[in-house]
């Protein structure tokens, strides 16, 4: 059976705070707490060297095997990257070394098998995503060109998945950094979207640090604000003041809200402001008429 660092350190704990009470002479009391902590730093040693050395196959199950001509891209990497990087990964690590279901553990993440075989067989994932995750992980220095708007939907997801903070942030930091570059024009499928882009900060990046949130949302925000003058703005400069916004980004926003795949796609709280922005455009419109009668 595996041992754990976090099961270690208890059993160092539990090793050297007894020898304090029974060995109270000093001097028997520093040569037996020598021997105790040895015992277990070597026991420690050996379980983080074993725990370390382990390389795990990553293996994809929904993706069908190439031909003889093709062989399948392998994807290796040392279990305590993926136990270190990912919350989710590390339990079922945990799970397998206790042998717990028996010698392989699955769940709705993937599971592994024991630490002879260790493949660690994955669902709903494809190599290429974990490709760059795992560079990401393993980078020493700056590898966030490796993100780009063909994967960051996918990597988003899989920081969600296995709830891998190192990666979140990555993603985010690529959302924001490119922040210029969204917009109401492309395809709403496209993270380049800007509704897109704010839909994926709330679906998988939400966790991140407060005071980290990607610029995509206040550029909604603004778009939005564009919807309607300020509830406050009296009735007279009502007119005024929505000659004097941008009509064209409004009108795409309405545009887009009538997609199809509008609902699949936005998440849940972007369509909540959208919808409130929407309604706070209508309040004024109202109010407009209104006047003029």
């Amino acid at each position: 059976m595996g041992v754990g660092p976090e099961e270690l350190l208890a059993g160092v704990d539990a090793i050297l705070v007894p020898s304090g009470y029974l060995w109270p002479r000093s001097d028997y009391w520093i040569d037996k707490l020598d021997e105790k902590a040895e015992e277990a730093g070597a026991l420690v040693t050996e379980e983080m060297i074993a725990l370390a050395n382990i390389l795990v196959t990553l293996q994809f199950s929904d993706v069908p095997p190439k031909g003889l001509q093709q062989p399948q891209k392998q994807l290796t990497v040392d279990r305590a990257v993926l136990w270190h990087a990912s919350r989710v990964l590390r339990n079922v690590f945990e799970d397998t070394a206790a042998g717990r279901d028996g010698s392989t553990v699955s769940s709705s993440h993937g599971g592994c098998s024991s630490p002879a075989a260790a493949v660690l067989r994955l669902s709903g994932d494809r190599p290429e995503d974990w490709e760059v995750a795992l560079r990401l992980l393993q980078a020493s220095g700056e590898v966030l060109s490796l993100i780009t708007w063909d994967n960051v939907t996918q990597l988003c997801r899989l920081a969600d998945k296995y709830d891998i903070p190192r990666l979140r942030s990555d993603c985010l930091w690529f959302l924001s950094a490119n922040a210029s570059k969204l917009s109401l024009h492309e395809p709403l499928t496209s993270p380049q979207n800007l509704l897109h882009a704010a839909s994926l900060a709330e679906r998988y990046l939400s966790q991140v640090s407060r005071g980290a949130e990607p610029i995509s949302n206040s550029r909604l925000d603004a778009v939005i604000g564009n919807l309607a003058p300020s509830g406050g703005a009296r009735i007279e400069y009502t007119h005024c003041l929505w000659n004097a916004q941008d009509p064209s980004s409004s009108l795409q926003l309405l545009k887009l809200a009538r997609c199809d795949q509008y609902a699949a796609v936005i998440a849940p709280g972007v369509q909540a402001r959208i919808q409130a922005g929407v309604l706070d455009a209508l309040a004024s419109a109202i109010r407009v008429c209104t006047a003029a009668n």
